[in-house]
């Protein structure tokens, strides 16, 4: 479960895999923002989602959608959102960010365990800055 600290959305299944090492880990990111926990093979992110915890790699990939910046009318401001491999299994299952509509993005896959991207969108660009 994550902490009381933290507002969290989405749907949870099969038990809760976020250990006291993960949220040391993570907790500058996530303390912050909304948490969204991701069990299905693909999800479309909106504009409130700031912190995607993706509970899918154990069982295969998952693809996230990101929300076309245009759409929300944000040309001059920038957007942040954080996604991680919830489950450590990126390597054998990626996680495959897809910008929308017009929008580009530049690294785009999280393949290694433990991964996340945390993407600035600006401008209909997306970029990714992949740390381990």
């Amino acid at each position: 479960m994550l902490p009381d600290t933290h507002q969290h959305t989405g749907t949870q299944k099969g038990g809760n895999k976020i250990n006291a090492k993960d949220i040391a880990k993570f907790r500058p990111y996530a303390q912050r923002r909304n948490v969204t926990v991701v069990t299905d093979a693909t999800y479309t992110a909106n504009i409130m989602d700031s912190c995607i915890w993706v509970e899918r790699t154990s069982t295969g990939v998952c693809t996230i959608q990101l929300p076309e910046i245009s759409e929300y009318n944000l040309s001059n401001e920038m957007i942040e959102v954080i996604i991680i491999d919830g489950d450590g299994n990126a390597s054998s299952n990626n996680i495959t960010v897809n910008a929308g509509g017009s929008d580009t993005i530049v690294n785009d896959t999280i393949a290694d365990d433990n991964g996340f991207l945390k993407l600035i969108g600006y401008k209909g660009l997306w970029i990714a800055n992949l740390t381990i």
